[in-house]
C-alpha cells in the first residue's frame, strides 16, 4: 500500500479467522498483523479498509491487561496516538472485549470480542522481504 510518502507491503487475506488464528497466519507468512502506529498509516488502512465495510483485524490487543493495548509488530504499548478508535471505545463491553478490529460503516476501530472472524492484513517488513 502507498500514499504517495507512506509505503508498506501488506498482504489483504479473501478469508476470515479469528484474532489468534489471523494472528498466527500472519505470523507464519513471516510477517504480522498490521499495525497503524502512525496517522499516515492509519490513513492508508482506512483508504483500503473502509470501501471493505467489513471487519477487518488490525496488530493490536489488550489480552494481557485490560486497557494495556500492545502493538503486534514489537509488543510496544498502544499510547493513544494514533486514535485509532471511535468514540466510545475501548470499552471492554462484558470484560471480553480484548482485540481490536475496523466496524462495517465507521471510519475507526472498536475493541470486540477475539472469537469473531473477520478479515485481516498482514504486514511485512520491508527491509527483510524487499
Amino acid at each position: 500500500m502507498s500514499d504517495g510518502t507512506t509505503v508498506t507491503y501488506v498482504w489483504l487475506s479473501n478469508y476470515k479467522l479469528n484474532f489468534t488464528s489471523a494472528r498466527d497466519d500472519c505470523r507464519a507468512k513471516g510477517a504480522h498483523l498490521y499495525t497503524p502506529k502512525t496517522q499516515e498509516k492509519l490513513d492508508l488502512f482506512i483508504s483500503i479498509s473502509r470501501p471493505l465495510n467489513t471487519n477487518i483485524w488490525i496488530g493490536m490487543n489488550d489480552i494481557a491487561t485490560a486497557y494495556e493495548f500492545i502493538w503486534d509488530d514489537d509488543g510496544s504499548i498502544y499510547t493513544g496516538m494514533p486514535n485509532v478508535f471511535i468514540k466510545g471505545d475501548p470499552n471492554n463491553l462484558n470484560n471480553r472485549q480484548r482485540c481490536v478490529c475496523t466496524i462495517p460503516g465507521q471510519i475507526l476501530m472498536a475493541d470486540v470480542e477475539c472469537y469473531i472472524t473477520a478479515l485481516f492484513v498482514c504486514e511485512f517488513n520491508a527491509t527483510l522481504y524487499f
